[in-house]
C-alpha cells in the first residue's frame, strides 16, 4: 500500500511540473533588447536622465516609435507616417501581454528604380513577437508574387522585409497591390489572416 501511495504521489507531482512548463509566459520586451538589437536604426529621446521615447532614424517622422514604462518595459509601439498619425500600433500591459492593436502589420513599402522599366518594391512587416506565413501579393496587372523568405530590415527596427520585382512598369500611378498573409503571435501561438490594399500613386521612387 505504501508503494502505491509513492507512485501516485510521484505521478501527481510530475503532472504539476508538466503543467507549469506548458504555461505560456508573456513575451515582455524591454528597452535593453531594442538598444542591443537595433542600435544603428534608432534614436533615443531623454528628459533629464529618463528615456521617454525611442524612434527609428528615418526622415519626416516616418517609422516606428516605442514608449516604455519606468521599469523599461515596452507599453506602446506605433509605426508613424507623420508626427501625429500612425498606420499601425500595439499596446501592452506591464507584463508584456498584448492588450490591443490597430491597423495592419504591413507597415511600409520602399520603391527603387532598377532599370528603364523595372521597379523593386521592398515591403516591411512589423516582426516583434511575430512570424509570417503564406504571404501573397496580387497586382491589378494580374501578377502573383509569393515571397518565400523574409529578411531583417535595412530601414526599420523590429521589422522583416520582402521583395517584389516588377518589369514592364512605366508608371506607378495606377498600380495596386492586394496583399494577404498569415501572422502568428510567437508568444501565444495565435494565428490571424491579414489583408491590405496598397496603392503607389504618391510614392517617391528612390
Amino acid at each position: 500500500m505504501q508503494r502505491s501511495f509513492v507512485i501516485v504521489l510521484f505521478v501527481f507531482l510530475c503532472s504539476l511540473i508538466s503543467c507549469k512548463r506548458n504555461e505560456i509566459a508573456p513575451c515582455q520586451f524591454r528597452l535593453n533588447q531594442l538598444l542591443i538589437g537595433d542600435t544603428s536604426k534608432i534614436t533615443v529621446t531623454y528628459e533629464g536622465d529618463t528615456i521617454v521615447q525611442v524612434r527609428d532614424k528615418s526622415a519626416n517622422n516616418f517609422g516606428g516609435i516605442y514608449r516604455f514604462d519606468q521599469h523599461k518595459n515596452l507599453r506602446f509601439y506605433g509605426f508613424f507616417i507623420d508626427s501625429n498619425k500612425y498606420y499601425y500600433s500595439e499596446v501592452f500591459d506591464s507584463k508584456g501581454n498584448l492588450l490591443e492593436k490597430e491597423g495592419v502589420p504591413l507597415v511600409a513599402f520602399e520603391v527603387f528604380k532598377k532599370g528603364r522599366d523595372t521597379v523593386l518594391f521592398v515591403g516591411s512587416l512589423f516582426s516583434l513577437n511575430k512570424s509570417y506565413d503564406s504571404l501573397e501579393i496580387i497586382t491589378n496587372r494580374n501578377d502573383t508574387i509569393r515571397p518565400e523568405f523574409l529578411y531583417k530590415s535595412d530601414f526599420y527596427s523590429n521589422t522583416k522585409e520582402f521583395y517584389v520585382k516588377l518589369s514592364s512598369l512605366t508608371s506607378l500611378k495606377e498600380l495596386i497591390f492586394f496583399v494577404r498573409g498569415a501572422v502568428i503571435n510567437t508568444c501565444t501561438g495565435q494565428e490571424e489572416i491579414f489583408r491590405d490594399t496598397v496603392s503607389f500613386e504618391d510614392t517617391r521612387v528612390l
